[in-house]
This record gives C-alpha cells, sequence and structure tokens, in this order.
C-alpha cells in the first residue's frame, strides 16, 4: 500500500488544456552570491567597493551575532544582473585574501535570504558593546599618569 503523502508527491498536476506539468518547478539561478570564510576587515564598505568591479551591487549583508556583533565568517553580496553574479562567484571562489581562502557559490532564488531582499545597500557596521569600557579605561589611565 502506498502512502497518501508520497503518492501526492511523485504525482504530476494536470493542467486546464490537459498537458501534465512537475509538481516543483526547477530552481532559477539568481542574482545572489554567497561568501564564506571572509577574512577580518573585509566587511560591508570594503565588499561593496570590491565587488563594484563586476558589475552593479544592489546590497551587501555580513552575518552578525546579535549578542556581540562579531562577524560570522560569510557574507552575501546581491547583483543586478545574473551574468554579473556567476563571474564573480566563479572568480572570487578559491581567491586567496588576508590569508584566508574564500569560498564563493551562487545561490539559487529559493535560497535568498530575507536580509537580500529589502533595505539599504550597505548596513553601517553597529558599535560594539565594550566601546565604552576602553574609553573609560582611557580616562583611568591619563587620570593615574598625571598622579604619578
Amino acid at each position: 500500500m502506498v502512502d497518501k503523502k508520497r503518492r501526492s508527491a511523485q504525482a504530476p498536476t494536470v493542467s486546464a488544456e490537459g498537458g501534465s506539468e512537475s509538481t516543483t518547478p526547477a530552481p532559477t539561478p539568481s542574482a545572489a552570491i554567497m561568501l564564506n570564510h571572509i577574512p577580518e576587515g573585509f566587511f560591508e564598505r570594503a565588499m561593496y567597493d570590491y565587488f563594484t568591479q563586476f558589475g552593479t551591487v544592489r546590497r551587501v549583508r555580513v552575518a552578525r551575532s546579535k549578542k556581540t556583533g562579531n562577524f560570522k565568517g560569510y557574507a552575501f553580496v546581491l547583483f543586478t544582473d545574473v551574468d554579473v553574479a556567476q563571474i564573480a562567484a566563479e572568480a572570487m571562489d578559491g581567491y586567496l585574501m588576508f590569508e584566508k581562502r574564500m569560498t564563493c557559490k551562487r545561490l539559487m532564488n529559493d535560497q535568498i535570504p530575507n536580509c537580500l531582499k529589502h533595505g539599504p545597500a550597505v548596513l553601517q557596521q553597529l558599535p560594539k558593546s565594550h566601546d565604552g569600557a576602553e574609553k573609560h579605561a582611557r580616562t583611568l589611565n591619563r587620570k593615574r599618569s598625571h598622579r604619578a
């Protein structure tokens, strides 16, 4: 006996014209690429400037921790043209930058994250939560050095 879910997943749908079409459309390539193993310091603005040599960049997103604001090591770049994304993905796959070998692949339309679908071209980097502590330490050191 065949399970209902399995049977419905395997059965093709029939269109109104009488022809059959597949249940899942073939994934189409998008104009987005995903970069893995990005080096420290190669963030939004530098990445935007670098990838404009390939073509027009619509958005750049670097994945960051919500708690600390540190980068997670991967990023997304959205281009205006699919062909430009393919060229950039081929050029950057295996690229050595700051002693890190980056990997790059082009995403399909169903793999594009929500952060690339809307928003500004480049997000500003959030300040680290310990910046105030560093400023406080500098003022304490200044005061202590004046005492001696």
